[in-house]
């Protein structure tokens, strides 16, 4: 075997675990975060009072446009 596909294919497999994990890394922090905030309604916007009410988004996020 060609060593640079050798390569290659050790390079995409890394790639793709990474990305694999990273979407599972967002889909588990977005169950946490409307678990952690009931109140927040599918299609609600966030608005700067609802960021207040929960702790994990004013500690992380600013939220001035």
């Amino acid at each position: 075997m060609d060593p640079l596909l050798t390569l290659f294919a050790w390079i995409a497999t890394i790639a793709v675990i990474c990305v694999i994990s990273l979407m599972t890394l967002v889909c588990i922090a977005v169950i946490v975060f409307f678990g952690r905030n009931p109140d927040l309604e599918p299609g609600e916007p966030m608005t700067p009072q609802s960021a207040s009410r929960s702790s994990a988004t004013s500690a992380s996020l600013d939220l001035t446009f």
